[in-house]
């Protein structure tokens, strides 16, 4: 009697061949798709192999690959430093002690003096693509970057405390984001906490509060307060942290 004995090979390496080349080198064996993985190697180049290589294996039998679908496509965000402020889109108080870039669009100013816990010793500056629905609505972008050097008011309060010194109450149009995180700015010259507050007025707009003070010495108290409407504003708001600057001197 006679017993039929396939014939057997070893698996080659297919590893970093293309699919149609490693088809066309070892039509001893037949390959299968398993999956597709993006990957550092190039389209269609096989990134991993079952069986592997060396492996004894039935002629004709089937080596499962995964092939490369390339490297992931990314879209890197513009940030800050990729686009710097024109001259024409910093924001002053009268006195040069408040400053920040905001976007074009936000040419309606206003400055006044900033009064926390019944006292005086600041200032506040306002910009926004229109000023009165931004004070009055949640339909309009815009910020508030307020500033005092009161030591009493420094020295007795906690940033958690700080955030409470908003031009509004958010509490009553808002939901609130969660409990303050810390945060230090990109400069690192400030330092402190923000809180989020989401969805106000039943719309897609939110609106984050920093409340920071100077990481080296705790000489000025800021509160920023940014109402953020449509994606751009997320841009916007980069730059305003980025760029707001106070001069106590001013103040």
């Amino acid at each position: 009697m006679t017993t039929d004995v396939t014939p057997t090979a070893s698996v080659p390496d297919l590893t970093d061949l293309t699919l149609d080349s490693a088809q066309g080198q070892y039509e001893d064996f037949d390959l299968s798709i398993d999956d597709r993985q993006t990957s550092d190697e190039p389209t269609d180049s096989i990134i991993s192999q079952f069986p592997d290589p060396g492996e004894e294996a039935e002629e004709g039998s089937t080596i499962s690959v995964v092939v490369s679908t390339g490297p992931e496509e990314t879209t890197q965000e513009p940030t800050v430093t990729d686009t710097p402020c024109p001259e024409d889109n910093f924001v002053y108080t009268s006195s040069g002690a408040l400053s920040m870039c905001v976007s074009s669009s936000w040419g309606e100013l206003d400055e006044s003096p900033w009064t926390t816990e019944g006292q005086d010793g600041g200032y506040t500056l306002s910009a926004s693509p229109d000023l009165e629905n931004f004070v009055n609505t949640f339909e309009v972008p815009g910020v508030v970057l307020s500033a005092t050097d009161n030591q009493q008011i420094l020295s007795d309060t906690t940033y958690n405390e700080i955030l409470k010194f908003t031009s509004v109450d958010y509490s009553n149009n808002c939901t609130d984001g969660g409990s303050a995180t810390e945060y230090t700015t990109q400069d690192e010259v400030y330092t402190g906490v923000y809180k989020e507050w989401l969805d106000c007025d039943n719309t897609n707009t939110d609106v984050r509060v920093f409340a920071l003070t100077p990481k080296e010495a705790r000489d000025v108290l800021v509160l920023l307060e940014i109402q953020l409407v449509t994606r751009d504003d997320f841009i916007t708001e980069e730059l305003i942290l980025y760029t707001f600057e106070v001069d106590p001197s001013g103040l």
